[in-house]
């Protein structure tokens, strides 16, 4: 994992002498004691300030910040720059470590003021850096780029190589993030170059594991192991204990990844063995699910258990929920592998509750990040003017877009008042029958209301998808097998005719419900919008388009909502009247041709925000013959669990399905494929959205 230097050795160095150590509470101690005697002078400011850095930890975060005041305070009678921006630096560090990152950019414009005030660019610059790293925790790339690149220029200005050096990483840290790989390693390159001549052998480790990572992202597993191990290195010779261990993890996993599992186990072994001298738990967790996944890749199951519950067993002791996920994941995939089918569904249930409570608890944390930013976006208000401006475009561009949502959003309020209405019944249920009678009449009027709502949100969704009769005018032969999981679905067909070329999308947007509909209607306006209004005919430049979109509009806070699917161009009239194009995001189309199964190729990235944004989808194109079958589906077949052992369909027997239903005509193709999984379902509750359509040529 890639992390920015700023906050984290912010310390070193940091008001002369003063360091946090073993022998922290002794010298805070000693500190105060000799605050008690010091004379009103710089002297008791640089102590209140080395006492602010002592207690910068939980739970004495407000005892520090006290001392921060007390040092600004003092500072400024005095006149005092130099210490006044050093208790401002301070008390924005401290605010950082609670994640406040709101109070922690208050401090930062303070100290910035103070630098600017006294003509220090080097002290200008240093603040501009923190700046980004703040906007970098919240996930605001640009603004935190756009810090980045003011205090390169000062460095630049001041020759300050160590400054320069701390820049180029935060830098190569924001495009690693946002999954330009090349551009990351340009400035994690120039960093590593600066930091070597510099001496500086801690941050030269840290450039050598993150270019590491990322070769490791790109799939160069060469490269990646070449800069592991030299970060390896470094971290031995300076006796880094956590950092040695997480280099020989780094390299267990990638030999892990080439299948060389032998030497894959040296090194977790290795790691894991420092992890738990230095009683590092999170490390000893992690190691233990890496050593029981390679366990279970080599097929000895049950050296594979063992590991993994021990796992779990040091992550629930440290009550760490990530890596209690992590855990139950490993231990799904280990059944699974090794034929549990019964204890793979109770554990894969226990790994998607724990999954969903981190991204509940991430947007609790969002929600409390948000209402601490009010007072600082006030200062901000000709930047938010700005995007004001922006947003009310956007707004008048996808009106029809916004009255769906609101559709769906006053849905969700019924819904809750409902639960509430509900709530308070069963609080009373000890009252006389007729007031219970009057409630439960209530209930099923709202109940009813709320279904009333929702289905006319189906009527809408049915509205946009692909109507027959546009599809019997372009292609007279198929079928479409569309079961959503409740009554609206995020899983969606849609179709348009532009410049002789017709338009099929086979798609799955994220989530399911009302909540996978609502994204279902924005893929479906983003598409119409590229091809109706901006004349894109392309189908990769179209995926293109709508992802740009989706980014834009829906994951401005970090959410990856978006879709996986196909788009399938094909002519109608003229030239080349078999050439089909198409691009695809995860989910291959197939095509059943004289008695065989073609799989095409398709780019394993979604239409939405992901690590690989950067990159353009790929466009394919493909010769039809008569006779030929085209299938387009989303994952939901596949994934259904069902049948004697409550097991996945899975994707491969789907494709058997296919192959042996091809020489039907397409209703009844349609029919024995229905009938098949609703066998297979049984008693199961449908876990997706299903949709495959078929397309005889």
């Amino acid at each position: 994992m890639i992390i920015r230097s700023q906050y984290i050795f912010l310390l070193t160095g940091l008001l002369f002498c003063f360091r946090i150590g073993d022998c922290q509470q002794g010298k805070t101690d000693s500190l105060i004691k000799a605050l008690k005697t010091a004379k009103n002078d710089t002297g008791k400011v640089r102590t209140l300030n080395a006492i602010a850095v002592s207690l910068d930890k939980a739970p004495t975060f407000d005892t520090a910040l006290t001392f921060s005041a007390s040092a600004q305070a003092l500072a400024e009678k005095l006149d005092y720059t130099y210490g006044l921006a050093k208790a401002y630096e301070i008390a924005a560090h401290i605010c950082a470590n609670e994640d406040n990152y709101t109070k922690a950019l208050f401090y930062e414009d303070k100290e910035l003021s103070t630098y600017k005030k006294a003509g220090n660019k080097n002290g200008i610059a240093s603040v501009y850096n923190r700046m980004s790293t703040a906007y970098w925790k919240q996930g605001d790339y640009p603004t935190s780029l756009k810090y980045d690149y003011m205090a390169l220029q000062l460095y630049q200005q001041t020759g300050n190589k160590m400054g320069l050096a701390s820049v180029y990483q935060g830098i190569g840290v924001v495009y690693d993030e946002q999954g330009s790989d090349s551009l990351a390693l340009t400035y994690f390159s120039k960093s590593l170059a600066l930091y070597t001549e510099l001496g500086d052998k801690d941050a030269v480790a840290g450039d050598l594991g993150d270019m590491g990572n990322i070769y490791d992202d790109m799939n160069k597993p060469g490269d990646a192991l070449n800069y592991d191990f030299r970060a390896l290195q470094l971290e031995i010779i300076m006796g880094n204990k956590t950092g040695t261990a997480r280099n020989y993890g780094n390299i267990g996993s990638i030999y892990q990844e080439m299948g060389n599992y032998q030497q894959a186990l040296d090194f977790e072994f290795k790691a894991l063995d420092i992890d738990q001298k230095v009683g590092y738990k999170r490390g000893t967790s992690s190691k233990l699910v890496a050593i029981g996944s390679i366990y279970t890749s080599l097929k000895k199951f049950g050296l594979a258990k063992i590991y993994i519950d021990s796992a779990l067993n040091v992550a629930k002791r440290i009550q760490e929920s990530d890596y209690i996920k992590n855990a139950y994941s490993e231990l799904a995939h280990l059944d699974e592998a090794s034929g549990n089918y019964k204890n793979g569904l109770k554990d894969y249930k226990t790994y998607i509750a724990y999954r969903d409570s981190l991204i509940n608890r991430q947007n609790t944390k969002k929600i409390v990040q948000t209402e601490m930013n009010f007072d600082f976006q006030q200062k901000q208000a000709a930047e938010k003017a700005e995007r004001e401006e922006k947003e009310t475009l956007a707004a008048q561009a996808h009106k029809k877009d916004l009255i769906i949502r609101n559709i769906f959003i006053v849905a969700f309020l019924v819904m809750f008042a409902l639960s509430f209405l509900i709530f308070r019944v069963y609080r009373k249920n000890q009252s006389a029958n007729k007031v219970i009678n009057i409630q439960k009449q209530v209930v099923e009027q709202k109940q009813k209301e709320i279904l009333d709502s929702i289905n006319y949100a189906q009527k809408i969704q049915k509205g946009l998808l692909a109507s027959n009769n546009l599809l019997l005018q372009y292609i007279s032969d198929y079928f479409i097998l569309y079961m959503p999981k409740d009554i609206v679905s995020g899983d969606f067909y849609w179709a348009t005719m532009k410049n002789d070329r017709f338009y099929i999308a086979v798609c799955d947007s994220t989530g399911h419900g009302v909540p996978g509909a609502f994204m279902s209607l924005l893929n479906i306006s983003y598409l119409n919008e590229a091809i109706s209004e901006r004349n894109i005919t392309e189908p990769n430049e179209i995926f293109n388009h709508t992802r740009n979109k989706l980014i834009e509009n829906v994951s401005q806070d970090g959410g990856q909502d978006g879709m996986d699917g196909v788009l399938i161009s094909l002519p109608v009239i003229g030239k080349n009247q078999n050439m089909m194009e198409y691009t695809v995001a995860y989910n291959n189309p197939i095509i059943i041709r004289n008695g065989k199964i073609l799989e095409l190729s398709s780019d394993k990235m979604p239409v939405g925000a992901s690590t690989r944004q950067g990159e353009s989808f790929t466009r394919h194109s493909f010769e039809l013959n008569k006779g030929d079958l085209i299938y387009a589906l989303t994952d939901g077949y596949a994934d259904q669990f069902g049948g004697e052992l409550g097991k996945k369909f899975k994707y491969r027997k789907l494709l058997e399905n296919l192959l042996a239903v091809s020489h039907l005509d397409m209703r009844e193709q349609k029919r024995v494929l229905g009938e098949t999984i609703e066998k297979w379902k049984g008693n199961h509750e449908q876990v997706d959205d299903i949709l495959i359509m078929g397309i005889r040529i």
